[in-house]
């Protein structure tokens, strides 16, 4: 069994790993407003799809498990 500290490692990285994976289908999205605001045009408030936001909580969320049963 590891310390304590050890195993807070893995679960950050975990989370960090399924945030990572959860921005991937966004990343079209934020590229359009990064080059119209390089362009000086006005742009919107960026409005997510419901299906990024549902992918952006749940694999985060299925992720975890995977770090606490490294953890074990």
């Amino acid at each position: 069994m590891g310390h304590r500290s050890d195993r807070a490692l893995v679960m950050y990285s975990c989370a960090h790993i399924g945030m990572a994976l959860g921005l991937l289908p966004q990343r079209k999205l934020f590229k359009d407003v990064l080059e119209r605001r390089r362009r000086d045009e006005a742009t919107e408030p960026v409005g997510l799809p419901r299906r990024h936001q549902v992918f952006l909580v749940r694999l985060p969320v299925g992720v975890l498990p995977t770090g606490f049963v490294l953890t074990r």
